[in-house]
């Protein structure tokens, strides 16, 4: 089946050249700031080149440009449990890593507290008002996985009541479970840096 990426000129240009690298940057502001010091310009040209320069590299434009890259790289992973790794990823999750991802914790938390995008319109909580330990997403992956405690105890919790809405798609296989488990400590080592939002497909910043 085929795929079509639908995107502005941006998108297009991030596609085609990727993202401008530090040292283009560099060269390129340091045209501008010698450019300045020149006697022979015009003030229009000075102040036209100074908007082309602040326009480019406008924090905003670099960080779409960002989140454009990334979809491109992720439009064509599978809708099925995996680790996530880098912020893009976690960006451009599928609809069921969104659901898993969601589903932790702290990353549940920062939701609540809206300091986090939380997918924004592509992501529904189906589960409001409830516990942590109580949605399936948070059990498939926790189920019998054993944790090492602050103090050295290890923690092995076996949910019993399974049948709380874990429907087929959540009966998860060692390996997933530790996909998920992993991507949840990757996905908190993103927020703990407050940079980069890893659930907003925007790429807005925390």
């Amino acid at each position: 089946m085929a795929r079509v990426i639908v995107g502005n000129d941006q998108l297009f240009n991030a596609i085609l050249y990727g993202e401008p690298q530090a040292s283009t940057k560099r060269f390129l502001r340091k045209q501008y700031e010698d450019a300045e010091s020149l006697a022979g310009f015009s003030d229009r040209f000075i102040e036209r080149t100074k908007s082309l320069f602040e326009d480019f590299y406008d924090s905003g434009l670099a960080s779409r440009t960002r989140a454009a890259l990334r979809k491109v790289r992720t439009a064509f992973v599978p809708d099925d449990y995996r680790e996530l790794r880098t912020i893009g990823e976690f960006q451009n999750a599928r609809p069921l890593m969104r659901a898993l991802i969601m589903a932790e914790p702290t990353i549940r938390e920062l939701f609540k507290k809206q300091r986090i995008e939380g997918y924004a319109h592509h992501y529904q909580d189906p589960y409001e008002g409830w516990q942590t330990e109580d949605i399936p997403e948070y059990q498939a992956v926790m189920s019998g996985i054993e944790e090492v405690q602050e103090d050295g105890s290890v923690k092995n919790t076996i949910f019993l009541d399974v049948d709380l809405g874990l429907v087929e798609h959540l009966q998860l296989d060692h390996q997933q479970q530790f996909d998920g488990y992993f991507s949840w400590q990757h996905a908190k080592e993103h927020v703990r840096r407050e940079k980069e939002d890893p659930t907003s497909p925007v790429n807005a910043y925390m």
